[in-house]
């Protein structure tokens, strides 16, 4: 799904699929769901945030959606 690919896919919808692309979807489904459901004392409506910001920010484009940016911000910067 949309918020579970790579940014390398979202970004560029052409680009081969690799093994590091799994991985990275791999490491979305265990952020998404830690963000999501595992105790925090970060208050509730900014986890929400946090986690849109993250998985659902996309824009139309002539050759179709892209996305990703903020993924692979945070990757780059291990934040």
């Amino acid at each position: 799904t949309w918020q579970f690919m790579s940014a390398a896919l979202l970004e560029k919808p052409g680009h081969s699929h690799l093994l590091e692309d799994d991985i990275e979807s791999f490491v979305h489904v265990l952020g998404w769901t830690v963000l999501s459901y595992l105790p925090s004392p970060m208050d509730k409506d900014d986890r929400a945030a946090l986690v849109s910001y993250l998985y659902d920010h996309s824009w139309k484009t002539s050759s179709g959606e892209k996305g990703g940016l903020a993924k692979e911000g945070h990757f780059k910067s291990g934040d």
